[in-house]
């Protein structure tokens, strides 16, 4: 493999690692925010803390569509 297309290959695999870890954090601060919400103001809130973590959801999902794509381009790009 040259240098370069190992060198993206890193880069694409770091910018995974770090989604995964971008995913874990926001699921475990929206968790946070749920029952913060939920415990300070009662039932009347949970509907909102329940939109907060789909919002979280969607925004991550949608990254993870782009990565995914990128890789797919990387892949056919080296023909694998």
């Amino acid at each position: 493999m040259s240098r370069g297309i190992t060198e993206e290959l890193l880069e694409l695999k770091q910018k995974i690692e770090q989604r995964v870890t971008e995913r874990i954090e926001a699921d475990l601060e929206a968790k946070r925010l749920y029952a913060e919400l939920k415990k300070d103001h009662g039932i009347a809130t949970v509907e909102e803390a329940e939109t907060l973590l789909k919002k979280y959801k969607r925004n991550l999902q949608r990254k993870d569509r782009v990565l995914a794509s990128q890789l797919e381009q990387l892949k056919e790009g080296l023909n694998i």
